[in-house]
């Protein structure tokens, strides 16, 4: 229906005919198609087009899957986070979190928003939908996903060879609306995004790298070699609790440990460090092996409650 009370996408004369009713100069055509429909209405929801729609109320298709992503970002922490509104006809499931990923981390809101998309797109195809329409407020959503922009950082090149290999099976849309401007679910979106880094801020006694939360002489050294710059060649490296890990910077930090107990660095003859996640908590294990055949584990926990040092 282009002109009644309600503008928008109906899928029987009964939902239609009460946007009608009443309502002098209404205007409303029947189609088999929801792109028929689209076109009609003046909008396109191709795979290779986002277009702009201001209200909710515009699309209001109960068979056609959607969802409602935005993303928010704490410099101060490090963290960016993703807030997702699904629509399964007259079921909706909301659901976010945070991440912290060293290839989309520089992209900061826009990472949470291309995060809530992908996951979009795997509930999808985890409950065997062959479509989905995503409603985003920023325009790389769709303009990397169609070809439109490229992707020059690994962030962006990971998110168009994710949508490369989920299109393969399911039918991937994209619509815009716009920011901040009323329209409902989107709104929601933005408020999980944000709600999920707060959440994990009370929750997760999150350190940044201008406040240590257990002031330990060990954890004062952490915390300060973290904060350093490392322009070395690094087997890894990531952000985690606010402050970027290295394997550079994890060697300096034994070493420095080492050297406290009494020891010469001199005697260290080779430094392997395994690192383990469970959920969201860190363990660093620095095995030390010295020259007259000797080791000594030092193992740095960096946990939801804050850091804890063992020896």
């Amino acid at each position: 229906m282009r002109n009644g009370k309600k503008a928008g996408i109906y899928n029987s004369w009964t939902e239609c005919k009460k946007q009608v009713e009443g309502h002098s100069n209404a205007e409303y055509k029947g189609f088999s198609t929801l792109e028929e429909a689209n076109e009609y209405l003046g909008f396109s929801t191709s795979a290779g087009e986002s277009v702009s729609v201001k209200e909710d109320a515009d699309v209001n298709v109960t068979k056609t899957l959607r969802a409602y992503v935005d993303g928010s970002y704490s410099k101060e922490n490090s963290l960016y986070s993703y807030g997702c509104i699904m629509i399964d006809g007259d079921k909706i499931e909301k659901f976010s979190d945070v991440g912290n990923d060293v290839d989309l981390i520089e992209l900061w809101n826009v990472a949470g928003e291309l995060t809530g998309a992908m996951k979009a797109i795997e509930w999808a195809s985890n409950n065997n939908h062959k479509n989905i329409t995503i409603y985003h407020d920023y325009e790389g959503i769709a303009k990397w996903a169609s070809g439109d922009w490229r992707a020059n950082k690994k962030g962006t090149k990971g998110y168009i060879e994710f949508i490369k290999k989920y299109r393969q099976g399911i039918k991937i849309e994209f619509v815009k609306v716009a920011a901040h401007t009323g329209v409902r679910y989107n709104e929601e979106a933005d408020v999980l995004a944000k709600s999920a880094i707060q959440k994990y801020i009370n929750n997760n006694s999150v350190v940044s790298s201008m406040g240590i939360s257990q002031k330990t002489k060990e954890l004062e050294l952490f915390y300060s070699i973290m904060a350093e710059n490392d322009n070395l060649k690094n087997k890894f490296s990531f952000i985690y609790n606010g402050v970027e890990i290295t394997e550079g910077k994890l060697r300096k930090f034994a070493k420095n440990i080492w050297r406290e107990t009494g020891h010469k660095i001199n005697e260290i003859e080779d430094l392997e460090i395994q690192l383990e996640w469970e959920n969201w908590d860190l363990k660093i294990t620095m095995n030390i092996k010295v020259k007259n055949g000797d080791s000594q584990k030092l193992i740095l926990y960096v946990s939801k409650s804050g850091g804890n040092y063992i020896v």
